[in-house]
């Protein structure tokens, strides 16, 4: 299969990874910030209320004179709630997160060139991104395999004698695309597919 194409296929999945992760962190500040405005404007009626009661019992002591005590009044009926107090100022923002990294496709390795965490590079039908700056050869322990062409089986078990008829020709791979759900898919001449969902392996080496 042609390099290319499959370097760009994967350039599409890495950009719908990073994609999903940034919608995550958005959809999780958003909840934070409704929160926190929750918890201010319940804190605020809270000390409105404090202020109401510290001003009626001042009121009472200051009316307070000395006197035989009466006889103690029946029990009142309980209060209507008072109306919601004001909102609450607005919280301050939150820091910014670190900046989202993602691969960088650099080709065929080269012993001349120096690589650096998340480079990808190919060699001998396979593909590896780096696992740190200065990885090393490839391949080696600084780099982690992506995807690599497949091995031959073994032999099966020689067939009767004589010589068979020949065999309908194989089918070729005629396009391979990947969708914006992570999902590559290879389209044979007969219109058969072949799918894989990148997205799983590609999200355990972010």
């Amino acid at each position: 299969m042609p390099t290319e194409p499959f370097t760009e296929a994967l350039k599409r999945a890495l950009g719908i990874v990073v994609e999903r992760s940034q919608r995550d962190l958005e959809l999780v500040r958003e909840r934070a910030e409704a929160i926190a405005a929750t918890a201010n404007a319940k804190l605020a009626e809270a000390e409105t209320r404090i202020a109401l009661l510290e001003h009626n019992v001042a009121c009472r002591l200051a009316a307070l004179k000395d006197g035989v005590d009466g006889v103690p009044g029946d029990r009142g009926e309980p209060g209507t709630p008072g109306e919601p107090g004001p909102e609450g100022p607005p919280g301050r923002d939150g820091a910014d997160g670190i900046d989202g990294r993602s691969f960088v496709i650099r080709g065929t390795w080269s012993a001349e060139e120096s690589y650096h965490e998340l480079d990808v590079v190919a060699i001998n039908g396979a593909s590896f991104a780096a696992r740190r700056d200065e990885p090393g050869p490839c391949p080696g322990e600084g780099w982690q395999l992506v995807a690599s062409q497949g091995k031959r089986g073994n032999a099966g078990e020689r067939g009767a004698m004589g010589k068979g008829e020949r065999g309908m020709p194989g089918v070729s791979a005629m396009a391979l695309d990947v969708d914006d759900q992570g999902l590559l898919t290879l389209t044979n001449a007969d219109g058969s597919t072949v799918t894989c969902d990148l997205y799983p392996l590609l999200r355990k080496l972010l």
